[in-house]
């Protein structure tokens, strides 16, 4: 590492992948914890250690650098509103299958569904970003299609709930990952 920022990536990086090992025994809940969630888990400690590494090894532009730190931020700052929305629901783990109790629309769930995996998009673009190796984007893709099969499974579960009509209009509202551009009403 070469200088002050870069040491501010890794060291928020590191911090982010504590907030998320935190959250997994302290936040979510489930009577077991399901694979994918396992498989995730042990890519998040991999690719954490790969662009610890990296950034230890080569110099980072710092535009690049500047802007992973603000996008790993944002992505801190999404996770712990997330963490305060939904702190009551004890919210089931990514890839577990049972149908959910409630619908969270508070918060940042007032204008994207999975905030939470949002959050976590945010932090592996601003780490590859900061981390300035184009082998990186492989993580960033590996994450966004891991995060995208979570999201369609919890999806899958409302539409066998109670819950499915719900969910159906508040999926009309609100976007995946990111808020939904809303049509302005002409008067």
């Amino acid at each position: 590492m070469h200088s002050f920022l870069d040491i501010s990536v890794v060291t928020l990086g590191w911090v982010m992948v504590a907030s998320y090992i935190w959250s997994t025994k302290n936040h979510f809940s489930a009577e077991r914890f399901p694979l994918g969630a396992k498989l995730v888990s042990a890519a998040v400690i991999g690719c954490a250690l790969a662009l610890s590494w990296t950034m230890a090894v080569a110099d980072q532009p710092l535009p690049f650098a500047l802007a992973g730190l603000a996008l790993q931020g944002l992505s801190a700052a999404l996770f712990w509103w997330a963490i305060a929305a939904s702190r009551a629901a004890r919210l089931r783990f990514a890839f577990d299958t049972d149908k959910p109790a409630g619908l969270l629309t508070d918060g940042p769930y007032g204008r994207i569904r999975h905030p939470f995996y949002a959050s976590y998009l945010l932090f592996w673009t601003g780490w590859s970003l900061a981390s300035a190796s184009p082998s990186s984007a492989a993580i960033v893709a590996f994450f966004a299609f891991a995060y995208t099969m979570a999201a369609r499974e919890e999806e899958l579960n409302f539409a066998r709930s109670p819950l499915a009509d719900d969910y159906g209009r508040y999926r009309e509202v609100t976007g995946r990952f990111w808020p939904r551009l809303r049509e302005r009403s002409e008067a």
